[in-house]
């Protein structure tokens, strides 16, 4: 994987961890609710495009509120 992942460190790896952490309570909330959160596919966010999104998606275990 060159630059992102070598040796001790994934940085793709601690990205995603880091995704799940800081959206825990929002996604949390969400589903208490019953509604959906958008992330909007664009350069420059965690998703750039759809690969990249549904990797978020099975990163947070699938979790349905992701739109």
């Amino acid at each position: 994987m060159g630059f992102w992942k070598s040796g001790d460190y994934d940085l793709v790896k601690e990205g995603q961890d880091r995704f799940v952490k800081k959206t825990a309570k929002l996604r949390q909330h969400a589903n208490s609710l019953g509604i959906y959160l958008a992330h909007e596919i664009h350069p420059g966010t965690a998703a750039m495009c759809a690969d990249d999104f549904n990797l978020l998606v099975k990163t947070c275990d699938g979790d349905k509120c992701l739109t």
